[in-house]
């Protein structure tokens, strides 16, 4: 019987040792307004031969998604921009 407390603590912990990227500060930050998004996965990711790698490197693949795709919509542009879509989308 953990508390919860010490249990997010000891998870934190966990994925900043086994997930590198969570651990170091980037050395490419420019503004929250940047429109230019650079991840290095080369060290983060699992191999490519047991289950627990490739886990790892699933998960940090769908890290740097949510990473690539956020704040990319612009409310501004929603007036010319939805009616421009074609209906299907």
């Amino acid at each position: 019987s953990e508390p919860v407390v010490g249990f997010v603590a000891r998870c934190f912990q966990a994925a900043a040792a086994e997930y590198a990227i969570f651990s170091g500060i980037t050395v490419y930050d420019f503004s929250p307004e940047t429109r230019i998004a650079i991840l290095d996965m080369q060290n983060v990711l699992g191999d490519r031969t047991t289950p627990a790698g490739k886990l790892k490197s699933g998960i940090m693949y769908l890290f740097a998604r949510q990473m690539a795709v956020r704040n990319y919509y612009l409310p501004q542009s929603a007036e010319t921009f939805i009616p421009a879509l074609p209906e299907q989308y």
